[in-house]
Order: C-alpha cells, then structure tokens, then sequence
C-alpha cells in the first residue's frame, strides 16, 4: 500500500476473502455496517429515570423569566419534556449516554470501498479512505483466518512433541 496500487491490494484481498469458507468470509456492505456501527444517543429524564432515543426527544428553546435569567445566565433555555412524566426539563440537566464499540472489534463486516471521484482535489482524499478501507479489510480478514484455524486444527500431545530428538547410539 505504500506505493498506492489500490487496485492490486483491492483485488488480492477480495482474492483471499473469497478463498475462505462462506461462513467465515467478510461481508462487504456499507448498509450492514452502519447498522453494526451506529452510535446510540440516549436521553435519561432526571426526574423518573426514563430513557429515550435522543432522536426521538423533542426539545424547545423556552425564554426565561428575569429572576431564571439571573440564575441561568441566559435569557433563554432548551428544555424538552419526558413523555412518562409529563414534567419539563433542562437540557443542561439531562444525563445523555452513548453507546461506542470497544476497539479493536471484529464485525465480520466491512463498507464497501470508496470510489474515486473525479478531479485532483479528491485524489488525495481517496488515498487515504483506500488506505483505511485495505487496512480494515485485511484486519478482518485476519480475524476471520483466526477463526477458522481455531475451529478447524485440533490440538493433540504429538502435535507439540519434540519431532527432531537425535537418535540414541548403543553402547559397545
């Protein structure tokens, strides 16, 4: 990858993908990826303790009153409403989560791999989306290797034994 013949590495790592067993190949989709990788925003409403996608809280701009203005320090606020409570609440007060994979993970998954578009500008960038995509690939595809040796080798004594002792010389 260092003299950047994407191609090449494109096509050897399809190559090696597709020499491994259907069930331990490397799914190449941009679609299932996302869904593997998504990053969950949760909301947590401090007064009952209900969670909720943060996507689906609708949140208002609220002016304050002069006496909040002094206390907050604004003289407006973002607030949203717990739909189990019914009760009004900060924006600033809420707990907010958010679900990220631990890394280094292996999905089995990977997007599919950019495509150049055309111009200099996009010359630099599509080297290293490439670069980043063969490198995820070939990580996955190591992972995936792994497995099928771990589920397919099975380990005995011999296997381990020492093959090359010297031979005994008998006595006279």
């Amino acid at each position: 990858m260092d003299q950047e013949k994407f191609l090449d590495a494109l096509g050897a790592l399809y190559a090696i993908n597709a020499l491994l067993p259907i069930d331990y190949r490397v799914i190449i989709s941009s679609k299932k990826y996302e869904e593997l990788t998504k990053q969950d925003l949760s909301a947590l409403c401090p007064n009952c303790q209900s969670v909720y996608d943060y996507s689906a809280v609708v949140s208002k701009r609220v002016i304050t009153t002069p006496i909040m203005e002094l206390i907050v320090g604004s003289k407006s606020m973002i607030m949203w409403e717990c739909k189990r409570c019914k009760r009004q609440t900060s924006i600033d007060k809420t707990t907010f989560t958010q679900t990220i994979l631990d890394k280094p993970y292996y999905l089995g998954v990977v997007p599919d791999p950019p495509k150049r578009n055309d111009g200099l500008a996009d010359r630099f960038a599509n080297t290293s989306r490439s670069k980043k995509w063969c490198w995820q690939m070939l990580y996955e595809l190591e992972e995936k290797m792994a497995q099928y040796r771990d589920d397919n080798w099975t380990r005995t004594d011999d296997d381990f034994s020492m093959a090359s002792s010297a031979p005994e010389e008998s006595e006279q």
